[in-house]
């Protein structure tokens, strides 16, 4: 789990040399907003893997508390296109993935067996650990793909 939270940390990083541009570009705010290959854009992309950080922070930080954390991502994953500044979602994220990461950090071995509710199934909060990770990774790539694929 602690190469897990170190990704984690990294992501707001990755994101902003990935879809970061030049500040006050209006050309560039266009093609952040042009959805890719993968039917979002770059800054959807990231509205997305910003979402899932904050389902897995509230999920990894409440296993103390709940017997079961109940995590839908259908819900995160139908997230629309945003309309805030790409600024704002990059701050955004940061402050997530850092929620995320700590939650991480601060929970034991043994809490990482526990069972979590994801989308209606048991999984371990390990498992769900990996995969939200995973996405996240996913859709940086996806991110990426929508830039380069503009001309």
């Amino acid at each position: 789990m602690a190469d897990a939270a170190v990704t984690l940390r990294s992501l707001p990083r990755r994101f902003d040399e990935a879809v970061g541009g030049p500040v006050g570009d209006d050309s560039w705010d266009r093609i952040v907003r042009t959805p890719g290959p993968s039917g979002r854009s770059a800054l959807g992309s990231l509205a997305v893997a910003d979402a899932e950080l904050v389902a897995l922070g509230t999920a990894i930080a409440s296993l103390p508390l709940a017997k079961s954390p109940v995590i839908n991502l259908g819900t995160v994953r139908r997230t629309t296109e945003p309309t805030v500044p790409l600024a704002d979602l990059l701050s955004q994220l940061k402050e997530n993935a850092k929620r995320a990461a700590t939650a991480v950090e601060g929970r034991g071995h043994d809490d990482f067996a526990r069972l979590v509710t994801l989308d209606g199934k048991p999984v371990s909060a390990e498992n769900y650990v990996r995969r939200t990770v995973a996405a996240c990774l996913s859709h940086l790539h996806d991110a990426q793909e929508a830039i380069d694929s503009k001309p």
